[in-house]
């Protein structure tokens, strides 16, 4: 049964490429693809400024074999071969899993994905560990479990949830403020945050009701 599963992961060689671009507060993890050779290449999303920095910055780049972009704020860039990180990347592709979200503000990945089984999320998390990468796992989700917690919430907790995501109110360090998704939203920050107070507790409840 395919799962949805939320984790944080760190990265080397995220954190080089932030130090090499000064300024830089956000990259978000498009895609992994395989080149026909079977070398790794992602497809990352930044300011169209920052793009161009990691393209030079990729030039001297020992890991990188390749890096241009492919859009006025898409990055792609294909990996050398034999480097640990780059075959956690391969084993998100071997496994079949589907990158939801991924975004980062120079700590790590954070992800939300979906794997086809439970077994193959965990196959990740032990690639990601034998080559150096802590992971911190948020939640997993079956498809039936995500089903049952969306319809814990009303449509606009869901709304709410999904804005305040999707701006980096969650992320650490937060990158928005209720007011800013209030303004959104087109209602005050008192409403929103009420509305999030709610939307917290049916899903800390509909969990904990869950539990054994």
């Amino acid at each position: 049964m395919a799962v949805q599963t939320e984790f944080s992961v760190d990265s080397p060689l995220l954190e080089e490429a932030f130090r090499a671009t000064d300024g830089c507060s956000r990259l978000a993890f498009e895609d992994i693809t395989l080149t026909p050779q079977g070398d790794v290449q992602v497809l990352i999303r930044a300011e169209t400024e920052i793009c161009s920095t990691l393209v030079q910055n990729a030039k001297t780049d020992e890991t990188v074999q390749n890096s241009e972009l492919v859009g006025h704020d898409l990055l792609l860039t294909q990996y050398a071969s034999g480097i640990g990180e780059v075959q956690t990347q391969r084993t998100v592709v071997d496994v079949g899993a589907t990158i939801v979200e991924a975004v980062t503000s120079g700590s790590g990945w954070h992800l939300t994905m979906i794997f086809p089984t439970v077994r193959d999320y965990r196959t990740l998390v032990e690639e990601c560990r034998r080559n150096g990468m802590c992971v911190e796992t948020q939640y997993i989700l079956t498809s039936e479990q995500e089903s049952d917690a969306v319809a814990a919430l009303t449509e606009k907790q869901r709304q709410l949830l999904s804005l305040a995501r999707q701006n980096g109110y969650f992320a650490i360090p937060r990158e928005c403020t209720l007011q800013q998704i209030a303004d959104k939203m087109g209602v005050t920050q008192q409403a929103v945050s009420q509305l999030l107070r709610r939307a917290l507790s049916n899903v800390t409840d509909y969990y904990l009701q869950r539990q054994p």
